[in-house]
């Protein structure tokens, strides 16, 4: 990390929100709103060279959209399919746990790992926990999904 981070870094610790945590949120969002653009330089959130403040994961609000965008999908466990819409996910689904889904798949190993991976490598490794838990209790119960 560079030298941006360090007055920033207090807002992302797990546990209570304090003062100090507002604080550094702010702080984070302040250096963002100085890097609305590509600019060619670094980060100026925390220092890194691969991203600007846009796609900074440092970043309260870059954060704070990637929450909400992801509480708005639904990603079935079997095919990878990816709804945005609750109709959608419902369509696809059913009513219950215990629909057959509409893709009519009930997922293989193979299946299982290549979709687990792919939720791994967008660094979402407790969604990943998550699929994994419900495809295996589906599978140990004999329902289908």
């Amino acid at each position: 990390m560079g030298e941006a981070m360090n007055d920033v870094d207090d807002w992302r610790q797990a546990g209570e929100v304090t003062a100090e945590a507002y604080a550094s949120a702010i702080a984070a969002l302040r250096l963002g709103m100085t890097q609305l653009k590509p600019d060619g330089r670094n980060c100026v959130v925390c220092g890194d060279n691969d991203h600007q403040a846009q796609e900074c994961l440092f970043n309260p609000l870059v954060m704070a959209r990637t929450a909400v965008h992801r509480e708005m999908e639904w990603r079935c466990f079997h095919c990878g399919e990816v709804s945005g819409t609750e109709e959608g996910a419902r369509d696809h689904f059913g009513e219950t746990d215990f629909e057959i889904v509409a893709c009519g798949t009930r997922s293989d190993p193979d299946t299982i790992a290549a979709i687990v991976q792919s939720v791994r490598e967008e660094e979402d490794d407790e969604q990943a926990e998550t699929m994994v838990r419900h495809l295996t209790a589906h599978q140990n119960s004999g329902k289908a999904p």
